[in-house]
């Protein structure tokens, strides 16, 4: 009957915690009974797939399997389970497993199947995105819910891979070594600014702003994006709504923290409407894990979403999605040496509107892509009482164009941001008190960005594909001028074994702060080797990279920005494998990160020689499922305060040592998820439960200094022991 995700979270200036991970599968009825699955197999453009094999399978046994007939349809007659899959495979694309306990209709399934990474094609086959040969990765709302770790959550699945060096505890797309700001958000052809659930002005949260069940596919680009969807000086994330659902569908959800709602509501056969709405509240949650969320006074939370889809014609399609939020939340937070209640809100409405045209026989399409972003923040804290506006609009125009073994893509895309900062700000960076001296401020920025690309696509040989972008920019007033080029060369060797290789120069503006009050130009270069194999029902991947990124950074340690040369060389291994009731997925990355400044170099805070993860997810036959996920890694490298000046009766100066010349503590945590499903006459209802950090394992973050900095008082941590439990109904 599908699956749904309720997600609390918090977070302040100096604290990251997770509040609660929720995952929800849906089992039942899982006892054996006699069924039939009626379905279609098809290609993302629609085409049936004839001589598909779709297979029944349970516990690695086939229990009965059939090929699709010339239209794509599929008609599977046997004994049933919830625990069993259906297994779907063609040559020359990516088999999928899928978990009957998935399926929202057993008469009316639709299977789409990807290209193979490993299996070229003679002809390019016409889709949303003639780049996506180079994804790393490509997940689905299933693929999504299915993660222990990802908490239903989009950009907190992408957290968990290989490619991800998150460090935070947030939905940051941390990728490769870069900071989460660094990596770009699309969603249906437009970027998403700070695409993470916020109520503050430094732009961290724990979860993102998008809602899975609205999610059709995810594909995760960890380095060397495409420029076809825009300059990236790290990795890329493009989200895509679904095209189509198969049923009118309500779920409402009530646990501890928040009660929601979504509607799914077929128009016709093609035109769909999808609603959502969630509010959060603290009392009840406060209540249970008062223990380590002592330091949390009050949180609340409403935000509310819509998808409509239309197929206006054959040829013309249009897609509107909406989002608003409105946040607020009390906690204590410390700063330097100044600990006190701070308060933030925020209130965010962005719109994205595509309207599509396919001639599938000329081989062309036209895209028109439009964004707006509107957001109000503000922040309390000491002598601090100061708020943002933020208005951004985005618009693209792209063509797109295939003959026989090539593809074209041309656009020309234009962004505008406005930025405003206003309020009572500290006048010195390291003393917030109430006492403290202070400047008023209300400054606007304006940044507008015109860029045309065009990308080039060319496979001489059905195991051979070669790429090439170009992206400039058209300057206007004082803007510097640059070009962003990219290539890459994909060698599928067998049918087992594929190697990728990338290089690329990319360029972006950062996305201004109110201690970083600019819209700086931030560059790199990419150089990587990826490495893909399936052998004996393992999935295994292996990259290697090389970047120099040229940002300008905020300094906390003096207060001051600074022009920053950043290397670093990385290294990742991953492998998955599902065997019966289990799926086992482990992962190990090394990254050397170094930056230079002032002509010297030093390690970066995130050099680290390993980060692991590992999850076991168990689904059992009578409607139970957990999963476990574990993730390890060394410590983060910090600036010690040795020294502090008494500026005045208690304001102190602190005065730092070498950069990064201490490290933390090893960091290490394990979660727990678990749910169960009891059928109703009508629909079913969920049970769940979940722990984040079960052993209660102090990690540290960075350390907490007295007043006059002559000693470290403690030090500041990442999220604690955390109890969840909810019900949510689906009718």
């Amino acid at each position: 009957m599908g699956s749904v995700c309720v997600i609390i979270y918090f977070a302040d200036m100096d604290k990251l915690y997770l509040i609660c991970v929720l995952v929800f599968v849906n089992f039942f009825s899982v006892s054996a009974q006699t069924g039939l699955l009626r379905g279609s197999v098809h290609d993302r453009d629609g085409t049936p797939l004839a001589a598909a094999v779709v297979m029944l399978m349970r516990d690695s046994v086939r229990v009965a399997a059939t090929t699709c007939h010339i239209d794509g349809t599929f008609e599977i007659a046997a004994q049933i389970r919830r625990t069993d899959f259906l297994d779907v495979s063609f040559i020359g694309f990516r088999t999928r497993q899928i978990p009957v306990s998935a399926l929202t209709d057993r008469n009316e399934i639709h299977i789409v199947l990807q290209e193979s990474n490993i299996q070229l094609d003679d002809v390019t086959v016409m889709g949303p995105s003639i780049s996506e040969d180079f994804a790393v990765e490509r997940l689905e709302s299933i693929d999504i819910y299915l993660s222990p770790a990802s908490a239903a959550d989009p950009l907190k699945a992408v957290s968990v891979m290989a490619a991800s060096t998150n460090v935070s505890e947030s939905a940051n797309a941390e990728l490769r070594g870069s900071s989460g700001n660094h990596s770009v958000v699309v969603l249906n052809g437009v970027p998403v600014w700070k695409p993470v659930r916020n109520t503050q002005l430094n732009g961290i949260g724990n979860f993102s702003v998008f809602n899975t069940e609205l999610i059709g596919q995810m594909k995760v680009y960890a380095g060397n994006p495409p420029l076809t969807i825009g300059n990236s000086i790290a990795g890329a994330i493009e989200i895509e709504t679904p095209e189509h659902i198969t049923r009118n569908d309500l779920k409402l959800s009530l646990s501890l923290a928040n009660a929601g709602v979504l509607i799914s509501k077929k128009i016709s056969d093609k035109n769909f409407l999808q609603l959502y709405a969630n509010h959060q509240f603290s009392a009840p949650y406060l209540w249970l894990n008062h223990t380590n969320t002592d330091f949390l006074k009050r949180f609340n939370t409403t935000d509310g979403g819509m998808n409509l889809h239309l197929q206006l014609t054959p040829r013309f399609k249009f897609n509107l999605y909406e989002y608003a939020i409105d946040e607020y939340y009390r906690a204590d937070t410390e700063q330097y040496n100044y600990k006190d209640e701070s308060k933030a809100t925020s209130r965010r409405w962005f719109q994205v509107a595509g309207l599509t045209f396919a001639a599938l026989q000329s081989g062309v399409m036209v895209e028109l892509n439009n964004g707006i972003d509107l957001c109000k923040g503000g922040y309390q804290f000491g002598v601090m009482d100061g708020s943002t506006r933020e208005n951004r609009l985005y618009t693209s125009l792209a063509a797109k164009y295939f003959v026989r073994n090539l593809g074209f893509q041309a656009g020309l895309t234009h962004q505008y941001t406005q930025v405003k900062f206003y309020g009572t700000f500290p006048k010195y960076f390291y003393n917030y008190s109430n006492e403290a001296e202070s400047v008023t401020a209300d400054d606007k920025l304006y940044n507008r960005v015109w860029e045309g690309y065009f990308y080039c696509k060319y496979t001489p040989m059905r195991n051979l594909l070669f790429s090439g972008a170009v992206r400039k920019n058209i300057p206007e007033a004082s803007q510097p001028n640059y070009t962003s080029w990219q290539v890459s060369g994909r060698w599928n060797m067998n049918e087992k074994f594929s190697l990728l290789l990338s290089a690329g120069k990319y360029h972006t503006y950062n996305v201004p702060a109110y201690n970083s009050q600019n819209f700086a130009l931030h560059s790199s270069r990419q150089y990587s080797v990826d490495l893909t194999s399936h052998i004996y029902d393992f999935d295994l991947k292996l990259s290697s990279y090389l970047k120099d990124e040229n940002t300008r950074d905020y300094f906390a340690e003096n207060g001051k920005e600074a022009v920053v040369e950043r290397r670093l060389k990385g290294l990742e291994f991953s492998v998955t494998r599902s065997i019966g009731q289990f799926s086992f997925a482990g992962s190990y990355a090394f990254i050397d990160s170094r930056v230079r400044l002032g002509g010297k170099s030093y390690r970066s805070a995130n050099d680290m020689d390993y980060i692991i993860r590992t999850s076991i997810v168990w689904r059992t036959a009578n409607q139970w499922n957990m999963g476990i996920n574990f993730s390890a890694r060394p410590g983060l490298y910090y600036t010690p305060v040795e020294y502090a000046l008494n500026i005045s009766d208690n304001v102190w100066f602190p005065l730092y040592g070498d950069y990064n010349s201490e490290q933390v503590t090893a960091y290490n945590s394990l979660d727990l998820t678990i749910n169960k499903i009891f059928p109703l006459k009508k629909g079913h209802l969920l049970a769940f439960f979940t722990v984040t950090n079960i052993l209660d394992k102090s990690n540290r973050n960075y350390p907490v200094y007295s007043t006059d900095y002559k000693s470290i008082l403690g030090w500041e941590e990442y999220q604690r022991r955390l109890v969840y439990v909810g019900l949510q109904f689906n009718f």
